[in-house]
């Protein structure tokens, strides 16, 4: 953390994380009208890849924010998706139809999508980074004192007033969530993104490529980058440039194998990690975002389901200004998020805030947590 920043003493809304999903709802409060602080114990955003896909609600969404028209001219628009064996394509699907004013997939690294959120943030507050956050619920829900801790001070400090909610990103913070149930198969991926010559302009898509030797996932980015994945066996180290072209040349379409990669630019290995908190609430505290579930990273599910967690959230507060002032929305719901797989959105939370009247019950707010 900057040792200049000063931790504030009081605040609306305390945004415990400062990912995609943390921002987009820090956004979003600001545009509420309520004051919020964002904190992190990271030094700074992630430099790489990660979630390549930015789905077409999410993009609905992040141009409510004002986020969506520079990340488009950024990025690539997915025209759709294609199934191939070694030598021929068997099936190409167009994303035209899709009944969206996005109808694409919009292809950007991750950090892009990041510095966007940040630069659009920046506009009217800032993130504390290097700081962390406890959550301590002792023996009420309406004990809540988020303890933050810079880490250059030995002791934690407690603002003077209690924030009205807090959004943790950080599914870490959830203790009370921590016993969820988990789906692992034993399948692992190998992911890297490179720098491929002769990729053909006219496949602006994803590439399903099957094999013999397994699957073969291939999309392009932005800067004559190319994500590449692939099944591997468990204990197979991050591939290098040399497995990367083998790859290609034994499980891709005849076209790629024609091209060549001509440089690694990031690699690793990753376990399919499926997981869903079993509850949403703890008093005044929610669960968005990785919070309260995690999936493949396949597509950008997490951060994609993450942001649309933020949309519904901010949707339900809207709901509820007829009943107060935008500064004090939150002081007069009564939220609950629960678990549903049966949404038309794409996330698998949604939300629903009940209003209630002035004057009526406590005057304390919701505590959000959402996901990095």
């Amino acid at each position: 953390m900057n040792n200049k920043q000063e931790i504030p003493k009081s605040t609306d809304v305390l945004v415990v994380g400062a990912g995609p999903t943390g921002m987009t709802l820090a956004i979003s409060l600001k545009q509420l009208g309520l004051d919020c602080v964002v904190i992190d114990q990271l030094p700074g955003p992630p430099d790489d890849a990660r979630a390549a896909f930015v789905q077409p609600r999410i993009l609905e969404y992040l141009g409510r924010i004002q986020v969506a028209d520079p990340l488009i001219d950024d990025g690539l628009k997915g025209r759709g998706a294609a199934f191939a064996d070694l030598e021929r394509d068997l099936v190409r699907l167009s994303y035209e139809t899709v009944d969206s004013p996005y109808p694409f997939l919009l292809m950007i690294p991750q950090s892009q999508t990041q510095r966007h959120l940040d630069q659009r943030f920046a506009l009217g507050g800032s993130v504390l980074r290097g700081v962390a956050c406890w959550i301590s619920y002792r023996n009420s829900p309406e004990a809540l004192p988020p303890w933050w801790i810079p880490p250059e001070r030995c002791e934690p400090s407690m603002p003077a007033s209690l924030p009205a909610a807090t959004a943790c990103t950080r599914a870490c913070a959830i203790n009370w969530a921590s016993d969820s149930p988990a789906s692992s198969p034993a399948q692992m991926f190998a992911v890297s993104d490179v720098r491929f010559e002769d990729w053909p302009s006219d496949r602006v898509e994803t590439v399903f490529s099957l094999s013999p030797h397994g699957m073969l996932i291939s999309s392009p980015l932005p800067k004559d980058m190319v994500r590449v994945v692939a099944s591997v066996a468990p204990g197979i180290p991050a591939p290098t440039q040399h497995d990367v072209n083998d790859l290609i040349q034994t499980r891709g379409p005849s076209w790629m194998r024609k091209g060549e990669v001509k440089a690694l630019l990031s690699s690793s290995t990753w376990h399919v990690h499926e997981r869903l908190a079993t509850q949403f609430r703890h008093g005044n505290t929610f669960l968005l975002g990785d919070a309260a579930h995690t999936h493949s990273p396949a597509d950008g599910q997490g951060m994609n389901t993450g942001i649309q967690d933020v949309a519904t959230w901010h949707g339900n507060c809207i709901r509820c200004w007829p009943w107060a002032r935008p500064s004090r929305c939150l002081s007069h719901m009564t939220p609950s998020v629960v678990p549903t797989h049966k949404s038309s959105s794409s996330s698998p939370i949604r939300s629903s805030v009940r209003p209630r009247s002035p004057g009526s019950g406590s005057d304390r707010c919701a505590t959000t947590f959402s996901p990095r």
